[in-house]
This record gives C-alpha cells, structure tokens and sequence, in this order.
C-alpha cells in the first residue's frame, strides 16, 4: 500500500508541479509573444501549485522533482517578494482638478467655451469634438499647454 500512495504522489506530483514548473517557465519567455506573456500573469497561482508538488514530490521520494519545484517556487516567490513586502505608500493630499468640455464641432461661441476653461481652475482641461477652427482657437486663447 505503501508503494501505491508513493506512485501516486509521485504522478500527481508530476502533474500539478509538472504544469506550474511550465507555465513559470513561459512567464519569462514573454517575448516570444503576447499568447506566452499570458503565462506570467499566474506566479501566485504556481507558488500554491508547486507548494503542493513539493510535498507531493517529497512523499513520493523523488528528489529530482522536489529540487526542480523548488526551483521553480523560488523563481515565483522572487518576481512576487517585491509585491508582498512593499510597504504601502502614503496617501497623497495633493488634488488634481480636471475639466472636461465637448465643444461641439458646429458650436459658434468659442469666446464662451474659451472663458469657461480660463476660468474653471483645473489642473488639466479634456476637449472632445475638436476640429481644425476649435484647435486654432483654443491654441490661440489658452494659458495650457495644448496637446492635440
């Protein structure tokens, strides 16, 4: 009985492990394409994965296996470490103020619309439906910097 519960270990140890110890493998291969980049969006997935391998490994007696997935687990846990002993930033009490006006591309009264962003004290103004003429004239009667 002994020697099924091992050769279980060790084939579940094999899968489990044997898939995590893959798809951490492709993780670093992101380069080859966006379809294998996808493999490094699951590093806590694999740690869970390969925790569980290892000791199915260690109880299925094959130390190639536990010395392969405890590779692979310390590859994880190093992309992860950052993530999970940074300390929390302080909150900021800087406030941004943003403007947002859809200028409407047939709208005559630019002096109105030009006022009205002069005047609305934001930090950074969004304008939507913005033509050649609108550009001309908000570049024209602006104190920002204008980025189209």
């Amino acid at each position: 009985m002994a020697a099924r519960v091992r050769g279980r270990a060790f084939v579940y140890s094999l899968l489990l492990g044997g898939g995590a110890l893959a798809g951490t493998l492709l993780g670093f291969c992101g380069r080859l394409g966006w379809v294998v980049d996808l493999f490094s969006h699951f590093r806590a997935q694999y740690v869970g994965l390969l925790g569980v391998a290892v000791v199915l490994a260690v109880l299925g007696r094959s130390r190639g296996l536990v010395a392969a997935f405890v590779a692979a687990l310390l590859a994880n846990v190093a992309v992860l470490a950052p993530f999970w002993i940074a300390r929390r930033a302080e909150p900021s009490t800087a406030r941004v103020r943003v403007g947002y006006v859809n200028v409407l591309t047939s709208n005559r009264n630019e002096g109105a619309v030009a006022s009205w962003i002069e005047s609305s004290g934001a930090d950074v103004v969004l304008a939507v439906e913005v033509n050649e003429r609108w550009e001309r004239r908000l570049v024209q009667s602006s104190s920002y910097d204008v980025t189209f």
